[in-house]
């Protein structure tokens, strides 16, 4: 399954809202804020109204960066990370991808135990 395909967006968009300290969200969406600027300059439109091409390339151009959170590769540093970790978090992804067991191991609550 993709990132999409088990929601991971509405995972990070749930930290930010309920997890995040104010201080790092308002940081992180000035990264944002900077990324959408960085396509303003380059290409005359927000982020979101590129087409796709245009938005991987201004996107593989930041991964080549870095910065702190509130700049455009920081941000997008960052975006990544949550979307991996929500991703290979998944229910969809553990079970699917990763094949792990919800318990490792095996239970045995009958077995009878040596008294000393």
């Amino acid at each position: 399954p993709s990132a999409s395909d088990v929601n991971a967006a509405a995972f990070v968009d749930r930290l930010l809202a309920e997890w995040y300290p104010e201080e790092e969200r308002a940081r992180f969406l000035a990264g944002l804020e900077a990324i959408d600027s960085r396509a303003r300059e380059r290409h005359g439109r927000s982020f979101d109204q590129l087409d796709e091409p245009t938005q991987v390339a201004l996107l593989t151009a930041l991964d080549g960066e870095s910065g702190e959170l509130e700049s455009a590769a920081g941000a997008f540093g960052r975006l990544k990370e949550l979307v991996v970790y929500a991703y290979v978090t998944s229910e969809r992804v553990q079970h699917e991808v990763m094949h792990s067991p919800v318990i490792p191991g095996r239970f045995d609550g009958c077995l009878s135990w040596p008294r000393q």
